[in-house]
């Protein structure tokens, strides 16, 4: 159990997208941006932590009037809105990329490259009836998507498919001689980034740029990719809809995000405090 705290001495909330922010609708609650920006006036800084590019956030940074730094492509790029700069960006090495599109395309499954402007994928279209959270305006489909433009070193590369075939494919693809670490954002996702690059990494690299110590730090999440932020954050809590395990490995776990779990989240550990 982490260090406890009394209330206010949260400084920085960092927020999971899918399965947290936004309900099983890709809705974003108006519960959330209410406690959202109740947090803001109290002078709590609020980052999206996520596993998708910055391009498939822009929406919901622009409906939460958020301006404080941003973690997207599951921690491989780190932007600052106030600065308009770049703090970080490690995306997946070349031969890497190579290697996992090569090893992925034996098990049949969907392949998308991830950068901060577009996503370009490689597989069946009816693939997208099961990616909702793709956004639709940055997605273009490619033939062989290791010849397309801007695909050289992708910010993240997510494989879709069957759970089963995901979890031989990661076991596959974890043997490989390539500095590469995956994780999972769901039974049919399965994310590869740059080797010692994820949300936990990333969170330690904003929170130094931000000189706020982890114990000041709550993360909230849903998904395995977020139990490297759980493990670094001060306090985490994990929603109500996520595994299982995911839920044993945060301080707490809120009601579902169908639930409006961010919002009691928030309410609970900034607005009122903790008992």
């Amino acid at each position: 159990m982490r260090q406890d705290h009394r209330i206010n001495d949260i400084r920085l909330v960092a927020i999971d997208v899918d399965g947290t922010l936004l309900n099983s609708r890709q809705e974003l609650p108006e519960s959330a941006v209410c406690m959202v920006r109740e947090v803001l006036a109290r002078g709590v800084k609020v980052s999206i932590i996520s596993g998708r590019p910055r391009c498939g956030i822009q929406a919901y940074l622009e409906a939460l009037s958020l301006k404080d730094p941003d973690i997207t492509s599951g921690g491989a790029h780190i932007y600052d809105p106030r600065q308009g700069r770049v703090l970080a960006h490690m995306p997946v090495p070349r031969l890497a990329a190579e290697a996992v599109v090569h090893r992925s395309r034996e098990y049949g499954v969907a392949i998308f490259f991830e950068s901060p402007e577009e996503i370009l994928y490689e597989g069946d279209p009816s693939i997208l009836e099961h990616t909702p959270s793709v956004p639709r305006g940055v997605l273009r489909r490619a033939k062989d998507i290791l010849v397309e433009d801007g695909a050289s070193e992708p910010g993240k590369i997510t494989l879709v498919g069957e759970p089963e075939i995901l979890h031989r494919l990661a076991e596959d693809l974890g043997a490989l001689p390539v500095p590469i670490h995956s994780t999972s954002s769901g039974p049919r996702f399965l994310e590869i980034t740059r080797a010692g690059v994820n949300k936990g990494s990333a969170l330690r690299r904003l929170a130094a740029y931000l000189g706020i110590p982890d114990m000041f730090i709550l993360a909230v999440g849903d998904s395995h990719n977020d139990v490297s932020m759980f493990q670094f954050a001060g306090r985490s809590v994990a929603m109500g809809n996520a595994p299982l395990e995911v839920r044993a490995s945060a301080d707490l776990v809120a009601p579902s995000h169908d639930a409006d779990g961010l919002a009691w989240v928030l309410r609970k550990e900034i607005l009122e405090g903790r008992a």
